[in-house]
């Protein structure tokens, strides 16, 4: 779980982007099913990776602790 802490983070970026149209806006038909799919893909890299590493890191290290990986310490 922690090899992975920042992988749901930049797909829910990518769907953020794709949502507000910082990459190709949805114009079409096919790039609003891209903008729906991105948009699942974030939730699901959230629910099956992000949030399981978060309450791991919790669990581990304590509320502020779960920080650590971020500030390398």
């Amino acid at each position: 779980m922690d090899a992975f802490p920042f992988l749901p983070l930049a797909a829910a970026m990518v769907s953020v982007l794709l949502t507000m149209g910082f990459i190709g806006p949805p114009r079409t038909a096919a790039g609003r099913v891209l903008t729906v799919l991105a948009l699942f893909a974030g939730y699901l890299a959230w629910y099956w990776l992000g949030l399981p590493a978060l309450l791991h890191l919790t669990a581990t290290h304590g509320i502020w602790g779960s920080l650590a990986p971020l500030t390398g310490s």
